[in-house]
């Protein structure tokens, strides 16, 4: 696991003379090797957040989901620290050069 805000947070559920607040560790679980938070699955930085964006914003059947609909989706099933940030590049269309629209001499 290269992802460092999942290691700190295990390793201090795992160590009780953690200097971590306990009233925000009291948020998160590990269960079957997996870690919750407020029974919400925390999701790894890297392609499982970009898997788990797909699959809430494409939906074969009725089309691209708009932000707020992506992030409630989301946040049905899983976490991650300011999700809003991969839902907002997601929507994001890239920067590009404008192109005049033509002129027409009669209508």
């Amino acid at each position: 696991m290269s992802d460092p805000f999942a290691i700190d947070i295990m390793a201090c559920i795992n160590d009780p003379s953690s200097n971590m607040q306990s009233s925000y560790l009291s948020h998160f679980t590990i269960q079957d090797g997996l870690l919750y938070r407020n029974h919400l699955l925390y999701v790894l930085v890297g392609a499982c957040r970009t898997r788990v964006l797909q699959h809430c914003h494409d939906d074969p059947l009725v089309g691209h989901f708009g932000f707020a609909k992506t992030l409630e989706l989301i946040s049905q099933g899983f976490w991650w620290p300011q999700p809003w940030k991969l839902v907002k590049e997601a929507h994001h269309h890239p920067y590009s050069l404008l192109h005049p629209l033509p002129i027409f001499s009669r209508p």
